[in-house]
């Protein structure tokens, strides 16, 4: 549950600044990249790849989203299990439509710092 709260609010907070700017979408963390599909369900998930924990993976969930969705909103977002799999999907909303987005972050729970 904490895990989903400080990801709503980071979300959220960093798409309003998205809307505010024109800013350069930002980077993701040092050493973070991203493999697998391009996220429009979870058989095609966003896998990340070297998060240490909640926040590098959330950072590098925003950096993906800035990046090919500028301006987005974030609406909402869940967590699911899939086997040995963690997922979670990102709900938001951009050029008028609403889109889950779903990301592969197993590798952030396997480091025990995901919470």
């Amino acid at each position: 549950m904490m895990r989903a709260s400080f990801v709503a609010v980071l979300l959220a907070s960093s798409s309003a600044a998205a809307q505010k700017t024109d800013a350069q979408p930002p980077e993701p963390p040092k050493g973070v990249t991203f493999a697998g599909g391009d996220g429009t369900s979870c058989d095609r998930a966003v896998i990340i790849r070297g998060a240490s924990g909640a926040e590098p993976a959330t950072l590098a969930q925003v950096a993906w989203l800035r990046t090919r969705h500028p301006g987005y909103k974030f609406k909402d977002n869940s967590l699911e299990s899939r086997g040995a799999r963690k997922l979670e999907t990102i709900t938001i909303e951009a050029g008028g439509r609403t889109l889950p987005v779903c990301f592969d972050i197993t590798e952030s729970f396997d480091s025990g710092k995901l919470r």
